[in-house]
């Protein structure tokens, strides 16, 4: 009897103690999500550096301005926003060269190229936005008959009809030391702890080899090689287009071969930032990149290039049409060497305004002899009148004779004939028209 009431006691004991364990005692977790790290908030690809350094990748992050002549060309540089980094003509050229002398870059779009100067056109790369109502078809096609849990259901299916065929290829990861964890980062349970709305596409890196990649931005390129596949013109190009990947909406990744590098262009390179680098096959595409125990440059925020360098890069045919303008407006400034002033009603200029107006419009474009001329031969012809061989006189008869006739000093006349051969200025050439109606209004 002892005994079972000692039992009871026991029962009823721990009954009362996981009663007050479960619903009385508040229970925390172990590990509380804070935020991220002010390190991380200060680097969105913090994870991804870290990641790459466990695969004896040296990560050499910066932030002051990107100069590939700094840079040898045997390391690989990741530039996350390529027309925001490489702005100006003497950049765009540089990396040119530096990719030439062997260099591998990795280059995101990350928004529509509208600057007049951008290494993506360098290549032909045109970069176009998709529209958002062509991404909600791609995700909701055929649902218009099917419930959400059929439309998730069936793409859970494809996810899985694809991971066994990637299961075939796991040796050979191995081999290349991929991590455990981006080999299945894509698997079903991770889609289901993702948004439900993230849209996740199908990238074929190389032959039996598809990785998952998240939608996370609404941009696709364009080359004018995917129509001119066979019209041979492509050949003259300096680079070599070695490869394209597209899904759903677009073309997202571009190769090229240039000299003895290489060029690749993504629309984005958020999926490997913090957020986004554990989603589907993320991780590894970023290992796949970037080769083992090599030496990559980050380029993730930059030193803001000078104000001139984007004024030219964003507004280059706007700021040549203000120097052409302001070349204009030099041109007509120069042109008119003195002010108009208002004519007042019922007065008339002076003759000897009109003169020096006159003046010195035409010793502004050093045309002297249109006003001079005409006052010659009007004192040639009335010479002529009072002595017919005028003409063929010495200049020294004609001054003896011009003298005579018009009562003025000899040294006046010889000013005329001097001023009649060569006028150096406008003070000359007003003093040689005023001699010269002196001289008229004597004969």
């Amino acid at each position: 009897m002892r005994t079972k009431l000692t039992l009871s006691l026991i029962f009823v004991s721990v009954a009362i103690i996981a009663f007050c364990m479960i619903f009385l005692v508040e229970q925390y977790e172990s590990e509380q999500w804070t935020g991220p790290s002010t390190e991380a908030a200060r680097n969105p690809f913090l994870a991804a550096q870290r990641f790459l350094s466990d695969r004896d990748v040296d990560v050499i992050k910066t932030k002051d301005i990107l100069d590939f002549d700094q840079i040898p060309p045997q390391q690989t540089v990741l530039i996350t926003e390529v027309d925001s980094m490489l702005v100006s003509p003497r950049q765009v050229k540089a990396a040119k060269a530096w990719i030439k002398k062997g260099g591998y870059l990795i280059a995101a779009a990350n928004k529509v190229s509208r600057g007049e100067v951008s290494l993506l056109k360098e290549f032909d790369i045109e970069t176009y936005p998709v529209e958002k109502d062509q991404l909600d078809d791609w995700f909701l096609s055929g649902s218009e008959t099917q419930k959400p849990s059929e439309r998730l259901r069936e793409i859970n299916e494809k996810i899985e009809a694809d991971q066994l065929k990637r299961k075939k290829g796991s040796s050979d990861r191995d081999k290349q030391g991929v991590d455990s964890k981006a080999d299945h980062s894509s698997t079903l349970q991770q889609i289901l702890e993702a948004k439900t709305q993230t849209e996740y596409f199908l990238l074929n890196v190389s032959e039996g080899l598809n990785l998952h990649l998240a939608v996370l931005d609404k941009l696709v390129f364009d080359h004018p090689h995917f129509y001119h596949r066979d019209r041979g013109d492509h050949g003259s190009k300096p680079y070599t287009l070695e490869t394209w990947r597209s899904d759903e909406h677009g073309t997202r990744l571009i190769q090229f071969k240039y000299g003895e590098g290489a060029l690749v262009v993504l629309s984005s390179a958020k999926m490997w930032e913090n957020d986004y680098i554990g989603l589907a096959d993320h991780a590894y595409f970023l290992s796949y990149l970037v080769p083992d125990e090599s030496t990559l440059q980050l380029f993730y925020n930059v030193t803001t290039p000078p104000l001139i360098d984007l004024i030219y890069h964003h507004f280059r045919y706007a700021v040549w049409a203000i120097i052409f303008l302001l070349i204009l407006w030099l041109w007509r400034s120069a042109a008119r060497v003195q002010p108009f002033y208002p004519n007042l009603d019922g007065t008339e200029r002076m003759f000897a305004e009109h003169l020096k107006s006159s003046a010195e419009f035409l010793a502004s474009y050093e045309q002297y002899s249109a006003l001079l001329e005409p006052i010659r031969v009007d004192i040639e012809s009335r010479c002529k009148k009072l002595a017919t061989n005028f003409a063929s006189l010495t200049e020294h008869d004609q001054i003896i004779m011009l003298s005579k006739s018009s009562k003025l000093p000899a040294t006046a006349i010889e000013s005329w004939f001097a001023y009649c051969q060569k006028i150096d200025n406008r003070e000359q050439l007003i003093d040689a028209v005023r001699l010269g109606q002196a001289i008229l209004q004597r004969l």
